[in-house]
């Protein structure tokens, strides 16, 4: 456990120690992560004021948005071996959320002064407006973005150093950072929005990430919170990643991609069986976030006791094949599922929303398990080829987010134009089944 001012020390930790520190650790990370999705709620409508609510803005904000973390990711995940203090590091990167999420309606202004300008004097074309659009999020979301892509490398850094420990550690985090991201994308959408408006969602929001970080420097020095600094120049064949590495980053992109891929093409799906409202985006999203977070938690619990990750990585990306399949196939019914269920149960907006959850459960939930479990046993096999953990925390997660914002793009206006949803489906299935196969 490198919770301590002194390597020598980590024997000395009781378990009682280990565990309040885990605790602590998970109660800030989730706060953080439920946070950052409130934020993502909030811009997302913001920035739609400007750019107007259409699908191809929506995916342009998203893909600036997604860029940031993978950027943040990578950036942080090689300068955190440098760290001396990493929960202090962690403290300060969420201040600085907060701090510039607070500002960020005043560089909304400037953005939309500037993209009506272009859109009134210049072009009204789409082959101008949306790199235009692209530009302008990234230069709005970048700083942030950047500063949440860097938290999790450097939680690792702090709690996950120890290799042998390193799958049950990253498995807890992500999961738990993950199970905040639900909270928050179910309080935006039912409860700050309707009730408190955006101007004071995002202070609600703000107010979470400034005392987590608070928190986290609190900590950091009432537990004296070191790690030894690596201040030896790193070799340049220690910067590369290894062939086995690299061949395991391509199949986690792969897994990104089909992840938000396959999400794409279902959320259009099932928006056929109950409707396009937030309230839909909302189930439908926290359910297969949820899903993804207790699939990472539970594998968390036997991934450093696992002879061959790689095995569970491949399983898990066929059984996500078969289940696709399945669920295509069992689909048609979901339509009398919800009619049945109004006959049984009264046409309320609560029974609605119960069968919205039920409903995405039902084709979801068990596929987003097996891709959260898909990420922490690839993280561990990656674990092994790599020199650092927050090294391995960084790449993995920029090659799964990059994976993600391309199959955003390509379930949305490739897949679901040209083939159709079943067509779709069938496709991406055989691609995570190759994907497993290879592995």
């Amino acid at each position: 456990m490198t919770i301590t001012n002194n390597a020598s020390h980590n024997d000395s930790l009781s378990p009682g120690r280990v565990l309040r520190g885990l605790l602590i650790a998970g109660l800030l990370f989730f706060c953080s992560g439920f946070a950052a999705l409130v934020y993502e709620a909030l811009w997302f409508r913001q920035i739609g004021f400007v750019f107007g609510n259409t699908v191809l803005a929506a995916s342009t904000v998203l893909t600036a948005f997604m860029a940031g973390l993978a950027m943040g990711a990578h950036c942080f995940g090689r300068w955190a071996s440098r760290i001396v203090r990493p929960i202090r590091a962690f403290g300060y990167l969420e201040v600085g959320v907060g701090l510039f999420a607070l500002v960020l309606p005043l560089f909304l202004k400037g953005i939309m002064v500037v993209y009506r300008f272009a859109y009134q004097n210049v072009s009204d074309s789409l082959l101008l407006l949306t790199p235009l659009r692209f530009i302008l999020s990234i230069l709005l979301l970048l700083v942030p973005t950047f500063l949440m892509g860097g938290s999790l490398p450097v939680l690792c850094r702090a709690l996950a150093a120890d290799k042998e420990r390193f799958g049950s550690r990253l498995g807890w985090l992500y999961g738990i950072n993950t199970a905040g991201a639900v909270a928050g994308v179910l309080a935006a959408s039912y409860v700050f929005l309707p009730a408190f408006g955006l101007a004071r969602a995002n202070w609600i929001a703000v107010a979470v990430n400034v005392s987590v970080g608070i928190a986290a420097i609190v900590w950091s020095r009432v537990s004296q919170i070191t790690v030894e600094a690596s201040t030896a120049p790193v070799a340049e064949k220690s910067r590369q990643i290894p062939a086995r590495a690299r061949w395991l980053l391509l199949a986690v992109a792969a897994s990104g991609l089909l992840s938000l891929a396959l999400e794409v093409v279902w959320f259009r799906a099932l928006i056929l069986v109950f409707g396009s409202t937030t309230y839909s985006f909302a189930s439908m999203l926290s359910m297969f976030l949820l899903g993804i977070a207790l699939g990472s938690m539970l594998l968390s619990w036997i991934s450093d006791r696992l002879k061959n990750p790689i095995t569970i990585f491949a399983a898990a990306e066929i059984l996500i094949s078969a289940l696709m399949v399945r669920a295509m196939f069992n689909f048609i019914g979901k339509q009398d599922f919800l009619l049945q269920y109004f006959i049984d149960h009264g046409l309320t907006w609560g029974n609605l929303i119960k069968a919205k959850f039920l409903i995405t459960a039902s084709i979801l939930f068990v596929p987003a398990c097996l891709f959260g479990a898909a990420f922490t046993a690839a993280a561990r096999a990656l674990r092994d080829e790599m020199e650092t953990s927050s090294r391995t925390i960084g790449e993995i997660y920029t090659f799964n987010t990059v994976g993600a914002v391309l199959g955003s793009f390509l379930g949305g206006f490739v897949l679901l134009p040209l083939l159709g949803m079943e067509n779709s489906i069938l496709l991406l299935s055989l691609l995570a089944a190759v994907t497993g196969a290879l592995l």
